[in-house]
């Protein structure tokens, strides 16, 4: 993440994959990239590398 404050970007990747995995047994195993959202949600959510909120 370095200078980025995108650990929102992160966790909510994860809770995503993971939530998704759990709701169907183990039969969908998304993957979830962290940079998709900070690339495409900037101004909408999370304003990318500002923190999120």
């Amino acid at each position: 993440q370095g200078q980025c404050g995108s650990c929102w970007a992160f966790s909510t990747a994860e809770v995503i994959s993971d939530g998704t995995c759990m709701a169907s047994n183990g039969t969908q195993q998304p993957i979830i990239c962290p940079t998709d959202l900070l690339t495409c949600c900037w101004n909408v959510c999370g304003e990318g590398c500002n923190g999120g909120y």
